[in-house]
């Protein structure tokens, strides 16, 4: 277990630890939150628990989570879940826990606790590959799957019949394969900032579109309900929900945890707010018990 000596937060000046995988290095977040909180004075160190030498690590590790006052995590992989569990474990605020980021990151059980709450959903099957090919019903053709632990629409596919999916050579023990509810080539996407909400049509990974990119969405009071339960049902406050538009209303596809925000205005500021509150609730909690 880390050690974290006690400290007190000045309300002007913070000092936030940012994991971030390598493969978001390029990506708008979280380059854009990083930039805005720098701007305004704060302290932020980035680091990648997956690149830090087996040699150094504890160590490494350990300083980051006893400089923190508030951590924020983009990434997925063990190494980052465990740096959360440490850093939650001596009381540093954690943006999300690892438990809710490890309960979207394995898309079965997501499945599983979306159907449990009557979350609206496309109909679902998890299995080995040819068990879903002699089980699944031809109704619910054609089907896209998914890689359990996949993320950013990697390893998708497009699946028309029952034949098809026979001949597949699916690379994982099991798959994720959703009914593919036809549309316009157009997802519909609801990010969370805390509690700031924003509705957002980008194309779909599946199907083509002459949409050429994210474009705002209008935000009903059934489609934000809708977002809100998904974050709750899993503890999260930085999440988007891959939704569909259908003609019973909108189903939800998948919640990813930290997304890049694309389209939402002022993400930057927006997602710096959400960071520092987390921060400065922590500093007062503990002002009041010290």
């Amino acid at each position: 277990m880390l050690d974290r000596q006690p400290t007190r937060l000045h309300p002007r000046h913070s000092r936030v630890a940012v994991l971030r995988e390598a493969r978001y290095a390029d990506h708008a977040q979280p380059a854009g939150l990083v930039e805005v909180l720098r701007s305004a004075g704060h302290e932020v160190t980035v680091v990648d628990p997956q690149a830090v030498g087996p040699g150094r690590r504890q160590h490494r590790l350990r300083d980051v989570v006893n400089s923190a006052d508030v951590m924020v995590a983009r990434g997925r992989s063990d190494a980052v879940l465990a740096v959360l569990r440490a850093a939650a474990e001596v009381g540093v605020p954690v943006l999300d826990p690892a438990e809710a980021v490890a309960r979207v990151r394995d898309k079965v059980a997501m499945a599983k606790v979306l159907r449990r709450a009557g979350v609206p959903t496309p109909a679902t099957f998890i299995a080995p590959t040819e068990m879903l090919a002699a089980r699944v019903p031809p109704a619910a053709y054609p089907l896209i799957l998914k890689p359990v632990f996949g993320d950013n629409a990697e390893g998708l596919k497009l699946v028309m019949s029952q034949r098809e999916l026979r001949l597949l050579n699916w690379p994982d023990r099991i798959a994720l394969a959703q009914s593919h509810i036809p549309g316009d080539g157009v997802d519909l996407k609801v990010y969370a900032i805390g509690n700031h909400l924003t509705a957002v049509h980008k194309p779909s990974p599946i199907n083509p579109c002459a949409l050429a990119g994210a474009r705002p969405a209008d935000l009903d009071d059934r489609l934000a309900n809708l977002a809100r339960t998904c974050g709750r049902l899993f503890g999260l406050s930085l999440y988007g929900v891959d939704c569909l538009d259908t003609s019973n209303g909108p189903v939800v596809v998948e919640i990813n945890d930290f997304p890049n925000f694309t389209a939402v205005p002022d993400a930057n500021r927006l997602l710096a707010d959400h960071v520092l509150t987390a921060a400065h609730a922590q500093a007062r909690k503990g002002g009041a018990s010290a």
